[in-house]
């Protein structure tokens, strides 16, 4: 073969390496983002996830529904306690009112840097903290007797960010495919449904009970919960 030849061939060579390069890209990351994992309650999910890391999306939001209703309803009780902060009927609704309110602020900032801190240190872990801070804020409030502030102050503004900071985790858009993310977050309604119920059996269950071992008995609740969560979550790759 003379060298004019040899170019030639060379010439074809490099011609369908660049012609086939970008197309062979394409196909394998075209698979990469429509290849499907395991199918559940009409729920795709990605590759290399699970049933058990689906359910984990559901289950979060039990812990956060009692929490939320708990607090809303059982704070008021505590206060009022003789035997705690004996706050009057008249003060009451004004304490309880600015206990939330002193919140907001830290739960807007919390939120928005939440989603870099998902980002930066994974899903896992930062869910399993923001649950374990709210079982604490069960077992903090009422050893902070008899004075409202600061403790009680600092436990509920801490329940309230950790609680908002827990429900904007991404989970969803890591372990489900974009076709089913509708019926994914149908499942966390499902999950909230769930904590009502569960809610509603702990106060019944707990109605006779002193008002501040409720609070405890309540907090060793979200704690089990925190730790299942901790164990069902898979971190996404985030290569991908």
């Amino acid at each position: 073969m003379n060298l004019q030849e040899t170019l030639v061939s060379n010439n074809h060579k490099d011609y369908y390496t660049l012609q086939n390069a970008p197309l062979t890209g394409q196909t394998e990351n075209h698979h990469s983002n429509t290849s499907t994992g395991i199918k559940c309650c009409w729920i795709e999910l990605k590759k290399d996830y699970t049933i058990t890391n689906l359910f984990a999306i559901p289950i979060i939001y039990i812990p956060v529904t009692i929490t939320i209703f708990f607090f809303t309803g059982q704070i008021i009780f505590l206060l009022k306690d003789p035997e705690y902060y004996n706050v009057s009927d008249q003060d009451i609704s004004q304490v309880s009112n600015n206990l939330t309110q002193f919140s907001m602020p830290f739960q807007i900032i919390g939120v928005i840097l939440m989603g870099y801190i998902y980002d930066l240190f994974g899903r896992r872990y930062s869910i399993f903290i923001n649950l374990f801070l709210q079982a604490l804020c069960f077992f903090i409030i009422p050893l902070g007797a008899p004075n409202v502030n600061p403790m009680v102050q600092i436990a509920r503004t801490t329940q309230l960010v950790t609680n908002a900071c827990t429900v904007v985790h991404p989970l969803i858009n890591d372990y489900v495919l974009k076709k089913s993310r509708g019926m994914a977050n149908a499942l966390q309604v499902v999950g909230q449904c769930v904590g009502d119920i569960i809610i509603v059996v702990i106060l019944k269950f707990l109605q006779d009970i002193e008002i501040g071992k409720q609070f405890m008995v309540t907090g060793i609740i979200i704690i089990v919960f925190s730790f299942l969560v901790l164990f069902m979550i898979q971190e996404p790759d985030m290569k991908k």
